[in-house]
């Protein structure tokens, strides 16, 4: 079958190229994300799907059925919206066009890796499930939306993530918080100099506090060391009494799993009530934003991403490895150090087998060589077969 593979993908080599094309002349922008999602909608049905649909939040699924449903594999690629389209007060983000190329791969080599399943008519015992999501964040509304709604009555074994590995295996990233530090002086007499002057003082002494802290982070292994970032800092009139001033203090934090969100959220908490009096209010959330959808759907999304670490015996990795090694892939086990991924989800919350497989180097995916396209499409077939396909005696020399 591997070589059944091999052959047929060699057959879809123009239709890439084209799809491709489509995809290098498409130029995202606000309002047009409804076309993009069309376009691929339209590819998985030329390319013979067995179902094909769009959800509610502008996620586009296409199913490849296997025999039973009893061990799914969902294949996902993603599609960042523009900033404009999910957040009401921010400008056109001049980043769009960028994002979208660091799409382009995923996009592609997921929905020919279902066609090259249904060019080769290998038999799977439980179907492919190829999702392109719809995202604001990494590891955003879409893929809690598709795996909430959409497949919460599957029987997934396992997820493989379409982001750039360089042709390795990753198991895992770090997790990520975006919080928000509030201090509110709530028993100063006037807005007097002096008074000022103290408030900036122990304003400083927090983010100097906040900035040891992002020293002291534990280094992990696999994952790389954690980050502390002070994003934004300003003051605002405070809604408990007119007249005073809060200082409000967004930190952008990756952590890993020896971390726990909680104790973040109670250590910077604990930090602030040092060095602020004891008659202050502080408050320490984490951000949320108010997204609407391609499809005009507003939810709320909480920006805290869980860090996750597949265990490298685990029977998911092990035999994705081993059938690449099988077919001459150069290959090991490797982890995401700077990207937030869906694996966040799946695996961290959900606890799905997940891994991630791709062309592309973690920090760039655009310029993706046609090459490199169809050894990715191949090396996912590979595992995806490996996972779920029904030997074939006697089609393969390779397999008798």
């Amino acid at each position: 079958m591997n070589t059944i593979l091999k052959n047929k993908l060699g057959g879809l080599e123009g239709e890439i190229k084209d799809f491709s094309e489509k995809l290098n002349q498409f130029k995202l922008q606000q309002g047009n994300m409804s076309q993009l999602e069309s376009m691929i909608t339209s590819e998985m049905e030329k390319l013979g799907f067995d179902e094909v649909k769009t959800d509610e939040v502008g996620n586009v699924i296409g199913i490849i059925k296997g025999y039973k449903s009893v061990d799914d594999i969902v294949l996902l690629s993603n599609i960042d919206l523009p900033v404009a389209e999910h957040n009401n007060d921010s400008t056109p983000d001049k980043n769009a066009s960028i994002m979208f190329d660091n799409d382009k791969s995923g996009i592609l080599t997921s929905l020919f890796t279902g066609a090259l399943f249904k060019r080769s008519l290998a038999l799977l015992t439980g179907n492919l499930i190829v999702a392109c999501i719809t995202r604001s964040e990494s590891c955003g509304f879409g893929v809690k939306y598709l795996f909430n709604q959409q497949l919460k009555k599957e029987k997934i074994k396992g997820v493989i993530l379409c982001e750039p590995t360089d042709f390795k295996i990753y198991t895992g990233n770090k997790g990520q918080l975006e919080y928000e530090i509030v201090v509110h002086e709530s028993n100063h007499k006037n807005n007097s100099p002096k008074y000022e002057q103290i408030l900036d003082s122990k304003k400083n002494d927090l983010l100097n506090s906040l900035n040891a802290v992002s020293d002291r982070l534990p280094m992990d292994n696999e994952l790389g060391k954690p980050s502390l970032v002070v994003k934004n800092v300003c003051y605002k009139n405070s809604p408990y009494d007119k007249g005073d001033r809060e200082i409000h203090i967004k930190v952008d934090r990756t952590f890993t799993p020896a971390e726990n969100e909680t104790v973040i959220l109670q250590n910077a908490q604990r930090l602030t009530k040092n060095i602020f009096n004891d008659d202050a209010i502080e408050d320490t959330h984490i951000d949320e934003n108010k997204i609407t959808t391609s499809t005009g759907k507003t939810l709320q999304e909480t920006k805290d991403y869980k860090p996750w670490k597949m265990e490298g015996y685990h029977p998911f990795v092990v035999n994705s490895l081993e059938v690449l090694h099988e077919n001459n892939f150069d290959t090991s086990v490797g982890y995401w150090k700077n990207r937030i991924t869906e694996g966040s989800f799946t695996n961290g919350e959900l606890k799905i087998p997940t891994i991630g497989f791709g062309a592309g180097k973690q920090e760039n995916t655009q310029g993706v060589s046609l090459n490199d396209l169809l050894k990715s499409i191949y090396g996912k077939s590979l595992i995806i077969y490996r996972q779920i396909g029904v030997p074939t005696f006697g089609w393969d020399d390779g397999e008798i």
